[in-house]
């Protein structure tokens, strides 16, 4: 069902005003829909490709001046859905949270999904914007598998190495990512920092590490001036079936 309440007034005149809320508890997510609702809204469906149904609130307003511009809001609830995790491309289900478009601003509040048997945490801004949208997020995550889907949200420079190693087994993380899309003649910039605990990770860079436990710290920074810094401590390895700590 979908609730619709509100004032409209002198839409014939040059300063039409209204104060509209739509709501629905729970909104099958489909092609109609998507052509439906606004461009920008459009932008932020094919950025996450959810599927499912949503909870949604949309505020829609305009004040009675002849030069008002009309202004949009709309909180979305997530009902365990399917989505693809953005500009990371990381596949989730079951998603949880809700997020809160203001442009050009979208919120994301305390969404939790999960991939497989690994849970997924992201809390963040990001700001859409034609020429490239800028985000800053806070992600974490408990159980994950070193996968390829995993890889894909990596840089392109620690992937390539990574890749190389084999690598497989189980991680929990936290990080924060600030990136900026270019403009104004300045190029993009990425800044990644994670703390990743590796609960039970194997290598083969042409020798057999296996059984690996402890903690890696990364700094990264893509951009006109790259960098990138890590440190690692590990409390367990099993070299050729040998197992040191």
């Amino acid at each position: 069902t979908v609730e619709i309440f509100g004032v409209v007034k002198d839409l014939a005149t040059e300063t039409p005003s209204y104060d509209v809320t739509v709501e629905s508890p729970r909104l099958t997510l489909n092609d109609e829909l998507r052509k439906a609702v606004p461009a920008t809204i459009t932008r932020i469906w094919d950025l996450y490709q959810p599927t499912g149904a949503l909870g949604l609130r949309l505020e829609a307003r305009r004040e009675p001046e002849v030069n008002a511009k009309p202004t949009l809001e709309m909180t979305v609830t997530c009902l365990g859905n399917t989505a693809i995790a953005g500009a990371l491309e990381y596949p989730v289900s079951d998603l949880t949270g809700s997020i809160h478009y203001h442009a050009p601003f979208v919120d994301l509040n305390h969404l939790e999904a999960k991939h497989g048997s690994a849970t997924i945490q992201v809390h963040g801004t990001i700001e859409l914007d034609p020429a490239g949208n800028d985000f800053n997020l806070k992600i974490g995550g408990t159980g994950v598998p070193f996968d390829e889907a995993l890889l894909r949200t990596m840089p392109e420079e620690f992937r390539n190495l990574l890749i190389e190693q084999h690598p497989n087994g189980t991680l929990d993380f936290t990080a924060g990512v600030n990136h900026r899309s270019a403009r104004n003649n300045m190029p993009p910039s990425s800044v990644c920092d994670a703390e990743i605990r590796l609960i039970d990770v194997g290598l083969d860079p042409g020798i057999a590490l296996a059984e690996m436990q402890g903690k890696i710290l990364v700094q990264c920074q893509l951009g006109a001036e790259a960098r990138f810094i890590g440190s690692i401590n590990l409390d367990q390895i099993k070299i050729e079936n040998k197992t040191l700590s």
